[in-house]
């Protein structure tokens, strides 16, 4: 669905069943990483934006799923590392607490997924 409300309430949904088996979501790091660099680069509507950071709770969320599928994955790690590292550069430019809580998930993420 193009609305990022629905894919918004869907990230909980891919959240929680790739921690019970991350397998069938391995397919979805492009797409995830894709979603991730869109909201990076504000291509979200602005009412999505909370004090001026893209829409940092799904970008948190998204985060999230992708330390848990890259977890001693290193296929699946190696797309990862670039947009984590532009993601991370974006929140900590800002300085705010809703970016230190991407900077916490980003750092986290990093020194979860595949070396």
């Amino acid at each position: 669905d193009r609305d990022p409300a629905v894919m918004g309430a869907t990230l909980n949904v891919i959240e929680a069943m790739a921690r019970v088996d991350v397998q069938p979501f391995k397919d979805l790091v492009p797409s995830l990483i894709s979603i991730l660099k869109q909201i990076c680069e504000r291509r979200l509507p602005s009412e999505y934006d909370y004090h001026r950071i893209p829409a940092p709770w799904m970008q948190m969320k998204i985060v999230r799923i992708l330390s848990i599928i890259g977890k001693n994955d290193q296929q699946s790690s190696e797309g990862m590392y670039e947009i984590l590292g532009d993601c991370l550069r974006k929140a900590e430019e800002a300085g705010i607490n809703a970016s230190n809580a991407i900077v916490y998930e980003c750092v986290r993420t990093i020194t979860a997924i595949y070396p």
